[in-house]
């Protein structure tokens, strides 16, 4: 027996919901439990730009490693490409860096309540930007 296209609609919206739920929830456990293994690795290591150091040379191997025996699919390096992506890594190296610099200071609940807020920050400055002057 066919079912109706309502209900075939409302079964796919389920399944939607639930996946977007299980993958909130699996970043929320791998963040919360990164924040943890960095606090440890900050406490113990002298130098918070070392444990950033680690893992961006860790990510690189992995992926390149992937690529090299054909698990991942890759595009070449081509530098008119990545020369547009040069600010974003920046950014999101030195964004690293701070968290893992907090870290080395400050517990991981300070941590998390901080990067809870940010996206309220971030909201409220493109409200502002986005306000006519008067």
């Amino acid at each position: 027996s066919r079912r109706p296209p309502t209900e075939l609609l409302m079964r796919e919206k389920q399944e939607d919901a639930a996946e977007v739920a299980a993958a909130v929830i699996t970043y929320c456990f791998c963040s919360g439990g990164m924040l943890v293994i960095n606090k440890i690795a900050v406490s113990h290591t002298p130098s918070p730009a070392l444990v950033t150091l680690c893992q961006f040379a860790s990510c690189t191997v992995l992926v390149y490693g992937g690529k090299l025996t054909g698990l991942l699919r890759t595009d070449e390096f081509e530098w008119r490409k990545v020369k547009y992506f040069l600010i974003y890594v920046l950014s999101f190296s030195i964004g690293t860096w701070t968290n893992i610099k907090v870290l080395q200071d400050a517990n991981v609940e300070t941590v998390i309540v901080f990067r809870s807020c940010t996206p309220l920050a971030v909201s409220d400055h493109e409200i502002a930007r986005d306000r006519p002057r008067s």
